[in-house]
């Protein structure tokens, strides 16, 4: 094989110079057609001393082993292969991390804003109810206060006035105002720092109560 002729001569005149041995020498060529592909040896070179020690001439042992470089080159090929598969799973993998958190994130964002506009409703909704509920408790006493106060004033209108039915409505207007500062303290006392005043209560009188509402 033509192109081993200079590393063969370069081999051979070390070892006239120095007389030593060469060993593990790897050599590779093709052949001038190029009909097959690249060949390699491993090759070992003994220079034959005579007694007066010249050197007489070299033997060689060689060993072809293309196929082993070949399989040596295919496994680092597929090494590479595999590190850059692993590399591009580890990129895909990192990306996918990252928007998978994006992802929460953005849930986390919206369910708190869901959160915080649904507290906001319920908020306007219960102070709605709870003004709906105050007018009702309050408008009563005072419709019965306006209705009193104008009994009151045609009974005084009169020539002669009938005291004891002035007396009576006075004492109703005084009642239901009594009855709506009681709604007012109720409703003040929901809203107290403190567990409210307990005591006790007749049922009957607690039922009246509710039904004057009614």
């Amino acid at each position: 094989i033509p192109q081993l002729a200079e590393q063969v001569e370069n081999i051979v005149q070390t070892i006239l110079r120095t007389g030593n041995s060469i060993t593990d020498i790897e050599i590779s060529g093709l052949r001038p057609d190029g009909g097959n592909a690249n060949r390699v040896w491993i090759t070992n070179w003994f220079p034959v001393i005579a007694t007066d020690g010249s050197i007489l001439g070299i033997n060689i042992a060689s060993e072809e082993i293309t196929d082993r470089k070949r399989m040596e080159a295919a496994l680092a090929a597929s090494e590479a292969k595999s590190r850059e598969l692993a590399d591009s799973l580890r990129n895909l993998n990192e990306l996918l991390e990252h928007r998978v958190m994006t992802e929460a994130q953005e849930r986390v964002r919206i369910w708190d804003a869901a959160r915080r506009e649904i507290s906001e409703i319920s908020r306007h909704l219960t102070m709605a109810s709870m003004a709906a509920s105050i007018s009702h408790e309050v408008s009563q006493p005072l419709t019965g206060i306006i209705a009193n106060a104008g009994a009151s004033l045609r009974l005084l209108a009169k020539a002669k006035p009938d005291i004891d039915e002035v007396r009576a409505a006075l004492k109703d207007i005084a009642d239901e105002g009594q009855r709506a500062s009681s709604v007012l303290d109720g409703i003040r006392s929901m809203f107290r720092n403190d567990h409210g005043e307990r005591t006790t209560v007749a049922i009957n009188d607690l039922i009246g109560e509710v039904l004057t509402v009614v």
